[in-house]
């Protein structure tokens, strides 16, 4: 992989922008800018910079570990760490499958990446319904189940229809937790195809 792929993988993951990338690792704001309009680097600089994503990456781990500590309560604070950590890596398998595969292929790489993560991942997790004093059991499927608490649903469609957030929010309530996840894996970027869905009754204070 080339040092401008890293950067800009790095850049999108964090949030960082490219300024403050140049400046945080050589302290040279216009660095990214002038790779990228074809600058030439020593092999020294080129290292330099790969160390200090090295350097954030191991910062980001330590501080994932203390966020999943701090997740055990399932509070609202606890499921927003988690799914940092899984739109960070939906981030990561867009950008190198692309768009325009089954909704089964990324659901099984997503659910493999956040299970390697040290998550506790339930694919397909079948949940039951009540009605009236009666139980369905298995009446319908979440696609993702991230350590217990936090819902998601991969979709891989041109566009998202209203009714999506609707089944997501109906789900969310059924297993009475607060936050899910709709992640659109056919869009352009993939910032542009995730959805936050808020379940405000029950579970939520």
């Amino acid at each position: 992989m080339g040092l401008l792929t890293e950067i800009e993988s790095f850049l999108e993951c964090s949030g960082m922008s490219a300024t403050a990338f140049g400046t945080s690792a050589l302290g040279d704001p216009p660095f990214v800018m002038q790779l990228r309009n074809g600058r030439d680097i020593k092999a020294s600089t080129a290292e330099r910079v790969r160390a200090f994503i090295r350097q954030r990456a191991t910062a980001s781990e330590d501080s994932f570990t203390q966020r999943r500590k701090g997740a055990e309560g399932h509070g609202l604070s606890g499921v927003d760490a988690i799914s940092s950590d899984v739109i960070g890596e939906a981030i990561r398998i867009h950008r190198e499958l692309g768009p325009g595969l089954l909704e089964s292929v990324y659901e099984m790489v997503l659910a493999g990446a956040l299970a390697r993560r040290g998550y506790k991942v339930d694919r397909q997790k079948p949940i039951d319904v009540n009605y009236d004093g009666m139980t369905f059991q298995a009446a319908c499927k979440i696609d993702i189940l991230v350590n217990d608490t936090l819902v998601i649903e991969v979709k891989s469609v041109d566009r998202f229809n209203p009714v999506y957030a609707k089944q997501l929010l109906t789900y969310l309530r059924l297993i009475d937790q607060p936050l899910g996840l709709l992640m659109n894996f056919s869009g352009e970027t993939m910032k542009e195809g995730i959805r936050r869905v808020v379940n405000n009754h029950g579970h939520m204070r």
